[in-house]
């Protein structure tokens, strides 16, 4: 394990140190699929972590030309996120966060989508967060668009929203309210459907929590950008010297939190 180790950490250096920009680097990355997935689902938490922190700076370097690899790490990274090891759970659950935020792409959709039904409550918060994060970086179609790269997910994306938003666990619920108003951005149309087919009471705490959900999602927005110092500090430092102790560098990204910011004044969707 240890040469794995060392092996990761090489790899993480190439990445930093822009192999990534290299023309044959996505058919090298290729290769190292199955070692590089197989390290993501180690029960050694130190191959685990230097798995995500490789991942991480490959993502952050090669942008929207991971793509291709995000349905390859998606799986076993969200996996991990609900296991009881902190140290696993946590460092999947900042790589994700880190791969969205890099490279935005509806491909991670299907696998977003059927974690929020999942039967694990943890699961389903995670990935109703990791949705909101998605559309919130996903650029929204311009008015001269043909087609919103949504589109042909808008109902699944809809019908995941409806359920969560009645979660029998509150962290699903309030991440749901923040991943409904992140749709409203892309598709505000389908969004306003969708509201006026919800009950009273939920329809009512969506429209009051909306300007509170929107500011406190922009601050960490930011706070989160792959590209942001204190990201990139958290997640790619060089693990610590002492092996039973908890590495400071680890961090879970806080919930979405209401603030006192107010975002420009509200339409209330019309009903049907």
């Amino acid at each position: 394990w240890a040469a794995r180790l060392k092996a990761l950490q090489r790899l993480r250096g190439l990445a930093a140190g822009g192999a990534c920009g290299l023309g044959s680097f996505g058919e090298r990355l290729r290769a190292l699929r199955d070692p590089l997935t197989a390290q993501c689902g180690e029960l050694r938490s130190s191959l685990v972590k230097e798995a995500c922190r490789a991942l991480v700076a490959i993502s952050g370097a090669m942008r929207d030309a991971f793509e291709p690899f995000v349905d390859v790490y998606l799986p076993p990274l969200l996996k991990n996120t609900v296991v009881t090891i902190a140290v696993i759970s946590q460092s999947s659950h900042a790589a994700v966060l880190a791969i969205l935020m890099a490279t935005p792409t509806p491909r991670a959709l299907p696998r977003l989508l059927g974690g929020m039904g999942d039967r694990s409550a943890t699961m389903r918060s995670r990935c109703t967060e990791y949705l909101t994060r998605l559309l919130q970086r996903l650029p929204a179609a311009s008015a001269g668009a043909e087609r919103s790269p949504l589109e042909r997910h808008l109902d699944a994306i809809c019908l995941a929203l409806r359920a969560a938003l009645s979660d029998a666990l509150s962290d699903v619920r309030a991440h749901a309210r923040c991943a409904f108003w992140a749709l409203h951005r892309h598709a505000e149309p389908r969004a306003a459907r969708l509201l006026a087919g919800l009950e009273e009471q939920i329809g009512r705490l969506l429209l009051e929590e909306r300007e509170a959900a929107q500011a406190g999602y922009e601050g960490q927005l930011a706070a989160l950008d792959p590209l942001s110092p204190a990201h990139a500090a958290a997640l790619l430092a060089p693990p610590t010297s002492r092996p039973r102790s908890s590495s400071p560098h680890q961090r879970t990204p806080a919930a979405s939190a209401p603030t006192d910011e107010s975002p420009a004044p509200l339409r209330r969707a019309p009903s049907p």
